[in-house]
């Protein structure tokens, strides 16, 4: 940026400082939108790392239970001689609790 504000400043020619400034606006506009993509990055991660552990508990706490339900159909199924009713309805998912 700095050298960018030299050469406008002291250059030869008026011609070629107008052309030097836009050059100078458009890496700037550049650097801008490459810093808020950095930021949006950070911020995710963190964000991501901060929920990760209470995510992951609901998560395998929910699949845990529709296979547990699976299974149960399943095995239900095969002691009735092939099944052929309609699966159990899956209950309410519980909210996980706060860990404190």
């Amino acid at each position: 940026m700095l050298a960018c504000l030299l050469k406008i400043r002291y250059g030869p020619s008026q011609e070629r400082n107008m052309y030097r400034k836009k050059n100078c606006r458009k890496g700037q506009g550049l650097v801008e939108y490459a810093l808020l993509i950095g930021l949006i990055a950070v911020v995710g991660i963190a964000a991501m790392t901060f929920f990760s552990s209470t995510l992951n508990d609901s998560l395998i706490m929910s699949i845990n239970q529709v296979i547990s339900n699976a299974s149960d159909y399943i095995a239900e199924g095969l002691n009735a001689g092939g099944g052929g009713g309609s699966p159990p309805s899956e209950p309410a998912p519980t909210p996980p609790s706060d860990g404190g």
